[in-house]
């Protein structure tokens, strides 16, 4: 899954695939998952799509509607992680 940005809080992004769940390999105290369907295959019997693979991008956070991102983020919603880093940046590290 890779790293997990604790420090840096992301909105949650409104995308088709995005899913929130609690894993179930996990116990009842982890936190809840943030997924993304990376591919989608159509099932005309059923009448929709069915995820195929899908991937973690982060965590649920305490603050509403804000999750922990992963370097998945970082790598399909490259946009939103150049957004939140800016953000998130401490001015007085960047003075050297």
């Amino acid at each position: 899954m890779g790293k997990v940005y604790y420090d840096i809080y992301v909105a949650i992004p409104y995308v088709k695939g995005i899913t929130v769940e609690r894993s179930k390999k996990q116990g009842s105290n982890k936190k809840k998952r943030v997924f993304l369907d990376v591919e989608r295959v159509y099932n005309p019997e059923k009448k929709y799509a069915i995820s195929t693979k899908r991937i973690t991008i982060g965590y649920c956070s305490d603050v509403d509607n804000k999750m922990h991102p992963n370097t998945n983020f970082e790598k399909y919603f490259p946009k939103e992680w150049l957004v939140s880093t800016a953000q998130n940046c401490d001015p007085k590290a960047d003075e050297n």
